[in-house]
């Protein structure tokens, strides 16, 4: 009577297999970290690509895209008051300007807006923009590409310009749409692990210094020209370092220009 072949495999092929899906594994953990990496180093190149860009505006037409008188360049019409061209150095976005000047750094519209569409008509950046001078209500996702450049990161991240009164900033965040008051909708698209990274890489890796700030916490009028608050443990940063090991996007990052 003849025996039965075993057909199973002997310790020595398991542990062959184990230790192939085990390079395959690491190689694609590698190689997906890799693609990331890369794409950290792309959304720093074109935030120096656009504060180049808006050296040059400055010193071709003496003062900032957004900011300068248009009628005198021949770019989109502005009033030339307050928000509106009235080149004092800072980008306003219009919305309650009487009240507190800066108070619409989260909204769209005013020389927030103008800002891109100078940057295109001077051929110092890519892209067609809104020509808007007053504030801008009711944007959808699918409009917000005509307003702002999609960050290069990708994952409908755009960047938005905005002042405290005092510094110009380039806002990096998840604007989804703007409600009936032209405030943006925000959700934070970064871990604080690529916030980290990235200003790491561009400043001085923390987040409350130097140029490359973390705005995460609340989102409101108040607070997004502030850094994140101490203790705050759930948001991007506690105020001092950022919080690494929270995993969930809850990063947004503004960068001084």
């Amino acid at each position: 009577m003849e025996q039965g072949t075993n057909s199973g495999f002997t310790l020595i092929e398991l542990s062959i297999v184990l230790v192939i899906i085990g390079l395959l594994t690491g190689g694609i953990l590698a190689g997906r970290d890799l693609i990331r990496a890369a794409e950290l180093r792309g959304q720093i190149r074109q935030i120096e690509q656009y504060r180049t860009a808006v050296h040059t505006f400055k010193v071709r037409y003496d003062g900032l895209p957004g900011d300068v008188p248009g009628q005198n360049f021949g770019f989109a019409a502005r009033s030339g008051t307050n928000c509106s061209g009235n080149n004092d150095g800072l980008l306003l976005s219009c919305f309650n300007y009487a009240a507190v000047p800066w108070a619409g750094s989260l909204n769209l519209g005013g020389e927030a807006t103008l800002f891109w569409s100078d940057l295109a008509a001077a051929s110092l950046i890519t892209g067609a923009f809104s020509t808007s001078s007053g504030i801008v209500p009711n944007v959808q996702a699918s409009q917000m590409a005509s307003y702002l450049p999609a960050a290069s990161l990708g994952g409908k991240h755009f960047i938005h310009v905005f002042s405290d009164g005092v510094v110009n900033f380039f806002a990096l965040s998840q604007f989804t749409s703007t409600t009936g008051s032209s405030q943006f909708v925000v959700n934070y698209g970064l871990t604080a692990a690529d916030a980290l990274a990235l200003d790491s890489k561009a400043d001085d890796g923390l987040p409350v210094t130097g140029d490359i700030v973390s705005i995460s916490s609340p989102v409101s009028v108040q607070l997004w020209n502030r850094p994140d608050p101490s203790g705050a443990a759930g948001l991007c940063s506690d105020g001092v370092s950022y919080n690494a090991t929270n995993n969930n996007p809850r990063c947004s990052l503004r960068f001084a220009f």
